[in-house]
Parts: C-alpha cells; sequence; structure tokens
C-alpha cells in the first residue's frame, strides 16, 4: 500500500500529540518529570555525615526542615534541605582548588549492554551525595536525555545539544548546560540531529586535529563539578574519539 508524504506528516504530527498527551498525565501536572523521594533519618544522617541528634537539633534552630514522609506520619528532608544541612555543616563535597575534576567516559561499543543506564545512575547516584556533576550526553539516540523526562526530538532542538560547538558556532560548552530535576546534577542534552557532528569533525580535521574538541571544551567547564560524566555512541566515531581522550577514567 503507497503511503503519500501528507499521510506520513500527518502521521507524525498526530503521534506528536500522543507522545505529549501521555508525557502531560505521567509528569503531571506541568509534563516535567520530578525528583520528590523523602529521605527518612537515617538516611539523611548518612547523607550529611551528622549523628540523628545533630540533625534535629539544627532542625530545631531552625536551619532547615524536615516534612512528612509517608503516611506512617514519619518525617524525612528533601535533596533540597539535606543540601542546606551539608553546607550549614560544611560537609557538602567539594575539590580543593589545586585538584581537578574525574572526567570519566561510560563507553561501549555494542548498544544495548547498560551504558547509558550506568551513566545516568551514576551521576544520579553522585549528586544525591553533594558531588556538583555533568552528564554529557554524546550518544545521538539521546537515551540519556530521555531518562531525565524529554522527548528529544520535540522537546531538545539541534541548537541545544553540542552541535553548535563540534560545528565551531560556540566556542564554549556553557551554552548546553541545564539543571535537572536532581539538585547538583547537570545536563548537556542530545537528539538526532548530534550525529551531524560526526561528519562535521571529519570534514575539519585538516583545520583542527579530530580528537581536540570535547578535551578543550571541557577545560572551560570543569571548575563547575567536582565530576564530569560522558555517554558517547556505541561506535568509534568521531565522537567517541574524543570523549576517550577527554576522560580521565573509562568505565
Amino acid at each position: 500500500m503507497a503511503v503519500s508524504i501528507n499521510e506520513l506528516s500527518d502521521l507524525v504530527q498526530r503521534s506528536d500529540k500522543i507522545i505529549k498527551h501521555i508525557k502531560t498525565h505521567i509528569f503531571s501536572p506541568d509534563g516535567q518529570k520530578r525528583f520528590d523521594k523523602v529521605f527518612k533519618i537515617g538516611e539523611a544522617s548518612s547523607l550529611i555525615g551528622r549523628h540523628p541528634a545533630t540533625i534535629r537539633d539544627a532542625e530545631k534552630q531552625g536551619i532547615f526542615s524536615a516534612i512528612r514522609a509517608d503516611a506512617s506520619n514519619a518525617r524525612g528532608f528533601t535533596l533540597s534541605e539535606i543540601n542546606k544541612a551539608r553546607r550549614h555543616f560544611n560537609t557538602m563535597p567539594r575539590l580543593e582548588a589545586d585538584e581537578e575534576p574525574a572526567v570519566l567516559a561510560v563507553q561501549n561499543f555494542k548498544g544495548g549492554v547498560g551504558k547509558t543506564s550506568i551513566a545516568v545512575h551514576l551521576s544520579q547516584w553522585l549528586a544525591i551525595r553533594g558531588f556538583r556533576v555533568l552528564l554529557i550526553d554524546l550518544d545521538s539516540q539521546a537515551s540519556a536525555t530521555t531518562l531525565f523526562g524529554y522527548t528529544p526530538d520535540m522537546d531538545i532542538d539541534a541548537d541545544d545539544t553540542l552541535l553548535p560547538f563540534f560545528e565551531g558556532e560556540q566556542r564554549t560548552m556553557h551554552y548546553a548546560i541545564r539543571d535537572t530535576m536532581i539538585e547538583n546534577l547537570s545536563l548537556i542534552p542530545a537528539n538526532l540531529q548530534l550525529y551531524n557532528a560526526e561528519y562535521m569533525v571529519a570534514a575539519n580535521h585538516a583545520k583542527r586535529a579530530i580528537y581536540s574538541y570535547l578535551p578543550e571544551g571541557i577545560e572551560n567547564i570543569k571548575k563547575d563539578f567536582e565530576v564530569i560524566i560522558i555517554d558517547p555512541p556505541p561506535a568509534l566515531g568521531m565522537l567517541s574519539i574524543n570523549a576517550l581522550v577527554a576522560a580521565t577514567s573509562l568505565l
């Protein structure tokens, strides 16, 4: 059965509406993914690095506040309140002036083996523990971006990805960094158009080393983070080579 371009276009538009409806329903009330976990006093004590009694004393002083955690009337703390406590007790993990952030590439040249799941969960785990983390989605499949509640080719434009940086239109990567629903965790998103960077980097090899883009980009932003995690494509292409050269650790 033949299908016209107009019919395909109509199908795409209807599919977009369905996706938006589902997203709004799942991430109600505003269609945005949230992190609403409440940590009970034992968890909070471990995350803050202080005894529960010390935390309760500070709460009584109004330095931070607990909320009702569940139907049992147990009280707990949001991540925002835990970070207030960390700042009060000076237990927020921060690098010394002469220390460099860890740059970790989670790389595998085969898809479907948990690469993105590891990158996303590790970045969230570290951010919950107070580290300032940047997750760079360098994979045009944009699975990491999707796990943060975005529909990549609807919510993310090419200009929101690192494509303008690889094309030379942006001199640093600051423009692409955005907050996520987890405090201390930032994301550089991706979408399908990021794949064009593979060709742009290769085409400019006579003017610039193919492996130099991401290392130079990270150099300009690294002071803002303790950990930078890269989720590269599952192939040995231009972007993966950049990730491998930029990384100080490889998983």
